[in-house]
């Protein structure tokens, strides 16, 4: 049993996620918005990301972002930077002072953020700050920081 316990662990963690056939990421979302997070490969250096985030009763948030990657800081597998821009939405039942439930009923605006990420075998883990503002009802703005760990297929 314990073989087996040690051979899945080395497997995920020396597996490399950039020879992955799919490449498709999912994940979770910790900070100002917490959520489910989508990350689909579209070349070595760019990507769609996409987080939807809701509480029962108070919000539900979509994001979607263009994200590009400079692979070349260490190396192309082993820690890259990040910046992306993106567009977002949802509804909320305004019980918060934070953008994703401060508006009551529907909003929408656009977002910029950039990140760090390390990825070990199967999973990946990411930092990332920057802005989001409201196009509609009004203009409001947010700065944040989240973190996020994904698991590749």
């Amino acid at each position: 049993m314990y073989r087996c316990i040690l051979t899945l662990i080395l497997f995920l963690f020396l597996h490399n996620p950039v020879f992955c056939q799919h490449p498709l990421g999912l994940g979770a979302r910790w900070g100002t918005v917490n959520g489910l997070t989508v990350k689909y490969w579209t070349s070595n250096i760019n990507s769609l990301d996409a987080t939807l985030s809701y509480t029962i009763k108070e919000y539900v948030f979509l994001d979607l972002n263009y994200t590009w990657h400079y692979r070349a800081l260490l190396d192309e597998n082993t820690l890259y930077l990040y910046w992306s821009h993106g567009a977002f939405g949802g509804k909320s039942a305004a019980r918060n002072k934070d953008l994703a439930k401060r508006f009551s009923g529907w909003y929408t605006g656009a977002s910029i953020r950039a990140g760090i990420s390390v990825p070990v075998g199967f999973l990946d883990f990411s930092v990332e700050t920057g802005g989001r503002s409201t196009a509609y009802p009004s203009l409001y703005g947010e700065l944040f920081a989240e973190g996020i760990i994904r698991y590749w297929f």
